[in-house]
């Protein structure tokens, strides 16, 4: 065995040191008094020929010193065991920062997996209205509102008695020529020539709210109305359920029109589309908030 005047190396490499070695280490930075060979040999529960090795290494690389017969730590050994310290927590905060990132994921895709199913299902349920402006100009834009307003109260008018999209659907398609009678009516009382297009399609639409109600991006079957070159802003709403605003300023809706999507919807579904319920979609970034 090495006596004492062994100096504590810097920057040793300690690649090669045994796991039993680190423990042996560990032991004496633990207990903080001194112990011979025999004892250390007999605490540790290994044979006289590993210890003998292993000490014999740690004191080479200086982990170790021997002084007066008695086997203690040295500096270097105590930074060496703080260094590994430091390596299994680091080792752990990632385990668990993966452990996070996966349930954040897993989380991710079941509230991506519910707005997808609700906007499936609000797709069946629904009937959509878009009107597209000439241009951007005042005048055009003024036209459209009008002309969204006049169609607006002749389908509501006329859309009573229909039960569900379905049959709204089917009512605009037989009813075509006059919501294009009813629109040219309004542009030719304001001495607009502009040509007048109407079509039920279906159409992607972009997220879009109606008051207190959130409509997730997708594609809806719609009444599409084109004045002109149809190349100003559009305006959007639902024709059935009637979620068209009684006032604009406000963006008030029909409070039948809301009870009625309610009942084709799941308690959750419509939380998941309405403000100021316990649960709330961010489409955009598919974050579940509770």
């Amino acid at each position: 065995m090495r006596e004492e005047g062994v100096s504590m190396k810097q920057n040793v490499d300690n690649s090669d040191l045994k796991y039993q070695e680190i423990l042996i280490l560990a032991y004496f930075k633990s207990h903080y008094k001194k112990y011979n060979f025999n004892q250390l040999t007999q605490l540790m529960g290994m044979t006289y020929s590993e210890m003998e090795k292993s000490i014999e290494h740690l004191l080479e690389l200086g982990y170790l010193i021997c002084i007066n017969g008695y086997i203690v730590i040295a500096k270097i050994g105590e930074e060496l065991l703080e260094e590994k310290k430091m390596k299994k927590i680091k080792a752990v905060v990632l385990v668990l920062i993966m452990i996070l990132c996966g349930a954040a994921f897993a989380r991710g895709m079941q509230v991506e997996a519910k707005a997808n199913a609700v906007q499936e299902k609000l797709s069946g349920e629904v009937f959509r209205f878009h009107v597209l402006a000439n241009s951007d100009s005042k005048e055009d834009q003024e036209l459209k509102m009008k002309v969204k307003e006049a169609v607006v109260d002749y389908m509501c008018e006329n859309l009573s008695n229909a039960g569900n999209a379905a049959e709204a659907k089917a009512w605009a398609i037989r009813h075509k020529e006059e919501l294009i009678r009813t629109a040219r009516e309004v542009l030719q009382k304001e001495g607009c020539n502009d040509q007048i297009t109407a079509e039920v399609v279906r159409c992607e639409f972009p997220d879009k709210t109606y008051g207190d109600i959130t409509f997730p991006a997708g594609w809806y079957d719609a009444l599409r109305i084109k004045i002109g070159k149809a190349q100003g802003h559009n305006w959007w709403c639902v024709l059935y359920p009637n979620l068209c605003f009684m006032d604009s300023v406000h963006a008030i809706v029909p409070k039948e029109g809301k009870e009625e999507l309610r009942s084709v919807l799941t308690d959750e579904e419509y939380a998941m589309i309405v403000k100021g319920t316990p649960v709330k979609i961010k489409w955009f970034f598919l974050q579940l908030t509770e």
